[in-house]
């Protein structure tokens, strides 16, 4: 019995194959590359140095890319184990601890290039005295209720699996 999904169409084909997933994840990387080389050039004819803010994208990028290489390098496993669920059948030995491990640190490495990111876009505020200090004290408790919040979260989300999955081998959740 066929199980339909979100990730399938009605006659059971992934709605993303591997080689558009391969190909899509490398352009986009490639045009993120590009953003930020542009963003850096503008950076440096304009003021003719990077601000804090830029810091934390140098830091998104690499681990952008290694997330992505990381998450490239199982696929090979990823798709047919769909199609074991999709099919019902139970889980093979296709996840070994290696893909398993390898699949987990770039889903990290992306979490912490998504929180770059987002540390990016929170520091253009200036961290010491925002702009906004100066108009509401509300709009001030809310910039560093978000700071906080985003911290957290990218404390859980590196924090996370390494609780779960603390020994080789050793995972304290299922798939």
């Amino acid at each position: 019995m066929l199980m339909h999904s979100f990730l399938t169409r009605k006659d059971g084909h992934p709605l993303v194959f591997k080689r558009q997933f391969q190909i899509s994840t490398w352009i986009l990387c490639g045009i993120a590359t590009l953003f930020l080389a542009s963003r850096f050039a503008i950076r440096m004819h304009a003021k003719g140095r990077l601000m804090i803010n830029d810091y934390f994208l140098v830091l998104a990028l690499p681990t952008l890319y290694i997330g992505v290489g990381l998450l490239q390098s199982t696929v090979h496993v990823l798709y047919p184990l769909m199609d074991q669920r999709m099919s019902g059948a139970p889980y093979g030995k296709l996840v070994t601890s290696g893909t398993s491990r390898r699949f987990t640190a770039a889903i990290e490495m992306l979490w912490i290039s998504i929180f770059s990111v987002k540390f990016c876009f929170l520091a253009q505020f200036k961290f010491h005295k925002p702009p906004y200090a100066y108009v509401s004290v509300h709009l001030t408790r809310y910039y560093w209720t978000v700071i906080s919040l985003c911290t957290i979260g990218s404390l859980y989300a590196i924090i996370q699996p390494i609780v779960l999955c603390s020994g080789a081998g050793k995972t304290n959740h299922t798939p």
